[in-house]
This record gives C-alpha cells, structure tokens and sequence, in this order.
C-alpha cells in the first residue's frame, strides 16, 4: 500500500548555506552524532554516493544502507534503503522509503524547504503509517534544527559571506564541482513553483512541536551560543 506526504517549512539560513550543509559530510560525526555516529562511503559519482550510515551498540555495528541523488542546485533524492548489515531485523525489509528534500531560495536570508517522502507498505503495516510519518519527520527536523543552530553561529561569525569556504578548493564536500556550478558564479537561484509562492510557512524554529520547544531552550543555545 502506498503513503506518502509533505511538510514545509523555512529555515533562516541562505540557501546556498543550506545546500552546502547537507554536502559538508565532515560535520555529521560532531553535529549529528546522536542521528548519524558514522558514515562508509561505498560507491561514489557525479550524481549519487552509496553509503552506510551506521551507530554502534557495545562496538557492534548497525544501521542502513542508502543511495542518496544530488540534483543541482538544491534537491537532495533517499532511496533504496536496506538494512545493514543485510541480515539485521529491520522495518527496512518489510517497507520501501524514498524522500526528496527541495530548497527554494525564499529571500536572502531564508530558504523554504519542502520535504516529500512516499512509503510503499504491506497492509499490516498500514495502520500506523502516521507513527511511520511522526518518526520520520522528527527525524529529519531535528537533523535541520541542529544546521540552523551551525549556520547561525557561522553567520554571526562570518557574516553572510561564509558560503565562500565551501568554494574554496582545498573545502571538501560531496558533489563539489555541482556545487560550484550552482552557488560559485552568477547562476539564479532555484525559487518555488507559483503554487508554493503565496503560502504562509512557518520558521522552523518556531513549529509548534514539544521536542522542536525543547530543542531551541537546550541544544540550539549550547550550538549557536546565540540564545
């Protein structure tokens, strides 16, 4: 059976900064430690890497294997997504999971993002697709909520110019000649399709969700040391 749904929201960053977060593998290790503790690269090319993404248990290893598309300038695709190691007991067996993350450049300063995720399940599962959808989301907004925190301080520290490290040649990122492609030159941004244009989004920061609250009273002050 099919589910799928969308949530959107902005985030107070450019959305060149955005894009470059999700790019700047080194960070995950010290920012999302708790999301991602460790990350093995298997394939790599222009367009997509395969990779594990990876937490240990008693110095075991456990986690997922996925393929992850870059589709310049600000579209990130998840699919393919399997249980590592393979044999591992894991919801990836029995359900398929794809998501899209689209940054739309919403001013200087803020970008819109909308996520879409599309879950392929068998009927059994069915009856809990919102708790699917609640983990899922959580997931990925609290992984959003700690580059804002990072982007905030670097913003504050750098000013609105702090793109340029991820230009420079010895930056490491994933997708590094897209990237420069994209955000390097005079390129237009990637902006929102008309019937996103009118709507009123709220700020992240400010959904109203008890762990996005508790969020922004701890882990955004201790990362932004803004607040």
């Amino acid at each position: 059976m099919k589910y799928n749904f969308q949530a959107s929201y902005l985030i107070d960053a450019a959305q060149s900064l955005v894009v470059g977060a999700y790019l700047d593998c080194e960070h995950y290790y010290y920012l999302h430690d708790e999301a991602i503790q460790h990350c093995e690269i298997l394939d790599y090319s222009p367009t997509h890497i395969r990779w594990n993404q990876i937490w240990r248990i008693f110095n075991f290893k456990i986690g997922h294997t996925l393929t992850t598309k870059y589709i310049p300038p600000a579209t990130f695709i998840n699919e393919k997504i399997q249980a590592f190691p393979i044999w591992l007991p894991s919801i990836h067996h029995i359900i398929k999971v794809e998501s899209r993350s689209d940054f739309y450049y919403w001013d200087e300063k803020t970008t819109l993002s909308l996520f879409t995720v599309d879950i392929d399940m068998p009927w059994y599962v069915y009856p809990f697709r919102k708790i699917l959808k609640y983990l899922i989301l959580r997931f990925k907004i609290l992984i959003d909520l700690e580059d804002v925190a990072m982007l905030a301080r670097k913003t504050y520290l750098f000013g609105s110019k702090s793109v340029f490290h991820l230009l420079h040649k010895d930056q490491f990122i994933l997708f590094k000649d897209e990237f420069v492609k994209s955000f390097g030159g005079t390129n237009p941004p990637l902006r929102p399709p008309p019937e996103l244009q009118n709507n009123n989004y709220e700020h992240i920061t400010e959904i109203k969700k008890p762990y996005i609250k508790k969020f922004m009273k701890t882990r955004y002050r201790e990362l932004s040391g803004l607040r």
